[in-house]
């Protein structure tokens, strides 16, 4: 998408939730959905560098009101605050640290950060794409679903045309098994002028992901364990919220998942289709930003042991909003 060519100077926007777009969305699709945290994913470049810089910084903050990727989430909402830095070249070249803070109810903890550099390219007028490597550093005890994930390569090819953007993008996950996810998003990017050097813009987006889900299975699993370890200790919700041990005994966990399950989890699969409506003003130094997305999942693996659990199969609403600033 348009968004993605620095040489009108790109910002990028961390949601998050990230997603999406994802790989699918995305995040949503942040990629993923809006669903995951990849700054090439989410740049803004109606933002002008009028100083000539060529590095930008661009510090701020996104509150994802539930942290989710490619239609996946955790058992119940899991608000999510995410602190970031990017260091942005006009020559394409990009940094992004981002922390992330669990603000469920009664935790806020820091669960952790991610480091994602990247390159963002213009292949024609109408053609651009990017590429980068996210390396996550989350505790092993955090609920949230990203926490099942070692690292990511990320990648997409965008075409810009008058009046759509189209864009294609693809995740290869790094966790107990590997995963590939990738998806197409449409968007219509929409700017009104606001006040005398503000800009206000809105970019309604539809997004498919499809891929395999092993880091599901993962994240899954730790929950339960989790949960089941801490319900012995006398705490009913244990893993949801985060927290237990680091390393339970694995036998607490059976055969969550069956083995029709097991394969169904690593064969290549339609896992969401996202709509969600970007919203973005840029006034002065700042970058505001709020993201209504919901989300329609498909092929969603429910475990077989899971007769207590709520379903996640159903179609759900989260948003992002966040600030920033261009330095």
């Amino acid at each position: 998408m348009k968004n993605f060519s620095v040489r009108n100077v790109p910002v990028f926007t961390l949601a998050i939730i990230l997603i999406s777009m994802s790989c699918a969305v995305q995040a949503q699709n942040v990629n993923a959905g809006s669903d995951k945290i990849n700054p090439a994913h989410q740049k803004d470049t109606s933002a002008v560098n009028k100083n000539k810089k060529t590095i930008i910084l661009n510090p701020g903050f996104t509150y994802l009101s539930d942290l989710t990727y490619a239609g996946r989430k955790n058992i119940i909402g899991t608000p999510v605050l995410t602190p970031y830095f990017n260091l942005i070249s006009t020559k394409g070249f990009f940094l992004s640290a981002t922390g992330y803070i669990n603000a469920t109810k009664n935790v806020w903890s820091m669960d952790g950060a991610g480091i994602t550099p990247g390159y963002s390219f213009d292949i024609s007028k109408h053609f651009n794409g990017f590429l980068s490597g996210t390396k996550y550093f989350l505790s092993d005890s955090s609920s949230l679903i990203l926490a099942s994930m070692k690292g990511s390569i990320d990648g997409g090819l965008n075409y810009t045309p008058q009046l759509i953007n189209i864009g294609v993008t693809f995740d290869y996950i790094f966790s107990k098994q590997q995963d590939f996810l990738a998806g197409l998003n449409i968007s219509r990017d929409i700017s009104i002028p606001v006040f005398s050097s503000g800009t206000f813009k809105i970019s309604p987006t539809a997004a498919f992901t499809a891929g395999t889900q092993s880091f599901f299975e993962t994240y899954y699993k730790n929950v339960i364990t989790k949960k089941r370890v801490a319900r012995s200790n006398g705490n009913p919700l244990g893993g949801l919220l985060g927290g237990g041990s680091s390393n339970p005994d694995s036998s607490v966990v059976t055969s969550v998942f069956t083995q029709k399950q097991e394969q169904e989890i690593r064969s290549f699969n339609a896992l969401d289709i996202s709509f969600y409506i970007p919203v973005n003003v840029h006034y002065g130094k700042f970058l505001f930003n709020f993201t209504p997305n919901l989300i329609f999942p498909f092929n969603q693996i429910n475990p077989s042991q899971s007769n207590t659990m709520p379903k996640l199969d159903n179609p759900f609403f989260f948003f992002t909003a966040g600030i920033s600033m261009l330095l």
